[in-house]
């Protein structure tokens, strides 16, 4: 018989076959040396050949539900941690106890498709394939190679939204087995944020997203704020009055997103405040005592009437006195 020098393929054939002969073998050499009430069970065989190629091949049935929390425990490692998938295959290589690199992703992709079933994701059409030039800013110097401007058309107008409800639905029992909401007050009380930023090939997004207060320990951890809406292009009010609806319970945000939502010309406007008719040649005089002088009805109905007001307002549901700020803007 020739030395071994085959493919992969064909050495991982031989230790199967090999496998299966020393499982056979031990099943008759265990009647010989245990009780037959005795449970002996040959878990795996761990070999090499030629001191470089080592092989493990487990033996009898799986335990699937142990499998299934194995893969979805390096799945989490893997997201989480950011580990590439060329280092996971490096690893995966030298330590044969890790899971391959394709039943890692076969698992990813069945988490994907069980979330997508239980929070479903809907494309939005923002009428924006004219919109180009918004979304991309002022500055087009980045942006004169023709095959990174014709992936931006492409996905112009193309936003996304993902129902409030069917959120809190996936993460409420997660709530309730954490304490997080007791029965004594199951009130959830709501920050939603949003806002511009430049994404990948700075390419303008808006990105709106909640978090649930209750989970006070957690207020700064970007896992547990959840998004909601994205769309290519920037903070405008009829975009935002479009795909935003009324979902709003509480609303925490910058000035700038504030402003839109409010129906402000803009916050760098003469009168700027969305609680008061301070200008913005008084607000560094501190000897007048500033308190909230608008109204949400006013703002909604009769918006023509409040200074700097363009627009009624977006979120008329929340009383002017509940919407507060990020101080992190201030």
């Amino acid at each position: 018989m020739m030395p071994i020098n085959c493919t992969s393929s064909i050495l991982k054939k031989h230790a199967k076959k090999l496998a299966i002969k020393i499982q056979s073998n031990f099943k008759n050499d265990i009647k010989g040396i245990y009780h037959q009430s005795d449970q002996v069970i040959l878990d795996n065989i761990k070999f090499s050949v030629n001191k470089k190629d080592c092989f493990q091949v487990s033996c009898g049935p799986e335990n699937e539900i142990n499998r299934t929390h194995q893969l979805r425990s390096v799945v989490k490692a893997v997201d989480q941690d950011q580990i590439s998938r060329e280092s996971y295959r490096e690893l995966a290589a030298v330590e044969n106890n890790l899971s391959r690199k394709n039943s890692v992703s076969n698992e990813r992709i069945t988490i994907t498709n069980n979330i997508n079933q239980l929070i479903k994701i809907s494309l939005v059409n923002m009428n924006g394939r004219d919109k180009l030039e918004e979304a991309l800013g002022s500055d087009e110097s980045e942006f004169r190679n023709p095959e990174i401007t014709c992936k931006a058309i492409d996905i112009m107008g193309i936003g996304i939204y993902r129902s409030i409800k069917d959120i809190l639905n996936y993460i409420i029992p997660y709530l309730k087995e954490k304490k997080v909401l007791r029965l004594s007050d199951m009130t959830i009380h709501l920050r939603v944020s949003g806002d511009g930023c430049n994404v990948k090939c700075k390419i303008k997004h808006v990105m709106i997203t909640f978090m649930i207060l209750n989970h006070k320990e957690h207020h700064h951890h970007a896992d547990y704020h959840y998004t909601t809406v994205l769309y290519p292009g920037t903070e405008k009010y009829n975009a935002l009055k479009f795909i935003l609806n009324s979902f709003f319970n509480k609303l925490r945000s910058n000035w700038k997103f504030l402003a839109i939502c409010l129906g402000l010309n803009n916050p760098t406007s003469n009168y700027f405040c969305s609680w008061c008719s301070c200008s913005k040649h008084q607000h560094n005089d501190l000897s007048k005592d500033w308190h909230i002088e608008k109204n949400m009805k006013q703002i909604a109905t009769r918006y023509e009437e409040v200074n700097d007001h363009i627009h009624p307002s977006l979120i008329d549901m929340i009383a002017i006195d509940h919407i507060i700020f990020d101080e992190l803007r201030l």
